[in-house]
């Protein structure tokens, strides 16, 4: 769960930042990496296994080699710093350098300038198999049904099921999950929030055939290990027609080429259901087969170079939902500007605008800074927005972000009806924020193998990414956070990984007496020794 957070991390912010950045390097100086990767269940060398090679503090591309037909990779003319090191093969659970099983942390790998470091050993586990079938109340067979394999975890301090592996009923009802970690897994079916035949649909379900997940019963696979026969019953439920119209007085006649579409927006299957077009030049449409439940109806049109968008909240329970009123706006633009106190380069920057859920249909959400430090977002649609920067050098952090006299970097901002704000958006970055280095020690030694994180002190920020620093240690125990705003924190190691679950007020709540307590000021430099907090103690919390 832990790679696949990340994954998601640097995906949102892609092509930010590269892998290995332009640095006056003299040739001696640069490092050679080499090692072998094997399979853990018989020890043999695994051919084309990919190798990849990413700098810390960047969430950018990752270089990568592939490793020849003795398991063997060599990656050369790396610069010095501090790398993550990935390890992935076909029918395999990908692992970082320094893990042993995929829930523990990864190593930090920590190159020195010339040094070549060798004998790096992966040991890849099979990935496991979770598969069965998905049957009507008569006992047939339902095709076409998206299956999810999820596990429980922790984003934005909320714990939540976040799906891991997908598969698709074919037309036997038969699904098949592969390539999943070792873990408890909780098995749901769905299809599309939309039926586009007949007016019945199938209520979304958990294994074996429940809708409350509390009632579910978990999968737990080992590596390498199928876990068959994974069958349950979907029920089916009536479904209802959306009607209303599309509107919109600058687009005019082009309303009739607006696509809906039929957002689910609670409970733990939200998806997107496409559905439809307008059908007549008034703008009328007319959805059917939508199942009870709540949703968000989008309503989207390019034009001019323009995107139009609306969107209306709508409830169905037990009948059509007739008169709604979509009203197309271009969406909002916002200008701004990134100020620095000190020098910062902002080549690099982005800044997003993100939803609380991290998702915002229809836009990239996304602005590159010009050199004069001016930015814009166009088109962006109504709702409720965060402001996150990434890209940002080693030592900068972000300082405030103010709409006129407001301050939005903790609460966010909200667009309605297409309106920008009255104000632009200025964000101010610093470019003396804290550091934090140090070891960490388990039975008296250097831990290569801990997850260290810096929480804030408020509780109430633990949601708050802007208030959030974490780390893996190297081969050596060491570890290092930089860019740290200022302000009252709490550090800790863990021997486990967490799997986001610290930033749950609740569990780090019985561990608050063996964080370290640290005061960040700007341009700080700070250094500790850290105990890790051991693995059984983490379980036990987890047990609460």
């Amino acid at each position: 769960m832990y790679v696949l957070l990340l994954g998601m991390a640097f995906l949102l912010a892609s092509q930010i930042n590269p892998a290995n950045p332009q640095t006056s390097v003299s040739p001696q100086e640069k490092c050679t990496i080499s090692g072998t990767v094997f399979s853990a269940a018989d020890g043999q060398p695994l051919r084309d296994a990919v190798i990849s090679l990413r700098e810390a503090g960047s969430v950018g591309s990752s270089t990568s080699v592939v490793t020849d037909a003795g398991g063997h990779f060599e990656a050369k003319e790396v610069t010095p710093g501090r790398y993550f090191l990935t390890a992935s093969h076909a029918g395999y659970v990908s692992m970082q350098y320094g893990q042993k099983t995929p829930d523990e942390p990864g190593r930090m790998l920590e190159l020195r300038p010339g040094q070549a470091v060798r004998d790096i050993s992966f040991k890849l586990i099979r990935g496991a198999v979770i598969s069965g079938h998905v049957y009507s109340e008569d006992g047939e067979p339902v095709e076409r049904v998206q299956v999810r394999a999820e596990r429980y975890g922790f984003f934005q301090g909320k714990r939540r099921l976040m799906p891991t592996g997908f598969a698709q009923t074919d037309d036997r009802g038969k699904y098949r999950i592969f390539d999943l970690p070792p873990g408890k897994y909780y098995i749901s079916a769905t299809g599309s929030p939309i039926q586009y035949s007949g007016s019945l649909s199938y209520e979304p379900t958990f294994y074996p055939g429940v809708v409350d997940v509390s009632q579910a019963s978990p999968a737990t696979v080992q590596a390498g290990n199928e876990f068959p026969d994974v069958d349950f019953t979907i029920q089916r439920v009536r479904t209802f027609h959306l009607r209303g119209r599309v509107t919109g007085a600058a687009v005019g006649p082009a309303v009739t080429r607006a696509i809906l579409y039929v957002e689910v927006n609670t409970g733990p299957l939200g998806n997107f259901g496409f559905g439809g077009n307008v059908k007549d030049a008034q703008g009328d449409f007319d959805i059917s087969g939508v199942r009870p439940g709540t949703y968000d109806l989008i309503a989207r049109l390019s034009y001019r170079g323009y995107t139009y968008q609306a969107r209306q909240p709508v409830t169905v329970v037990d009948s059509d939902v007739d008169g709604i009123q979509l009203v197309l706006t271009p969406g909002a633009t916002l200008q701004g500007v990134i100020q620095t106190e000190g020098s910062v380069d902002l080549s690099k920057v982005r800044v997003f605008l993100n939803p609380p859920n991290g998702v915002m249909f229809g836009s990239s959400g996304n602005a590159a800074v010009s050199p004069d430090g001016s930015l814009e977002f166009d088109s962006i649609p109504d709702g409720h927005y965060l402001v996150r920067i990434f890209g940002l050098p080693q030592n900068a952090y972000v300082k405030s972000a103010t709409l006129g006299n407001e301050d939005v970097l903790d609460k966010g901002f909200d667009i309605s009806n297409g309106q920008s704000p009255g104000n632009s958006l200025k964000i101010v970055v610093g470019a003396n924020g804290g550091q934090i280095s140090g070891t960490v020690m388990l039975d008296g030694k250097p831990f290569t193998s801990a997850l260290v994180t810096l929480l804030p002190a408020d509780s109430a920020r633990l949601s708050n990414d802007l208030w959030f620093k974490s780390a893996a240690t190297d081969q050596y125990g060491n570890f290092t956070l930089s860019g740290i705003r200022p302000g009252d924190y709490r550090l800790f190691a863990w021997e486990k990984n967490t799997e986001g679950e610290e930033r749950d007020p609740a569990f780090i709540s019985q561990f608050k007496d063996q964080g370290q307590e640290v005061q960040v000021g700007p341009g700080a430099m700070l250094n500790f020794q850290l105990s890790a907090i051991s693995a059984a103690k983490i379980q036990a919390a987890e047990g609460q």
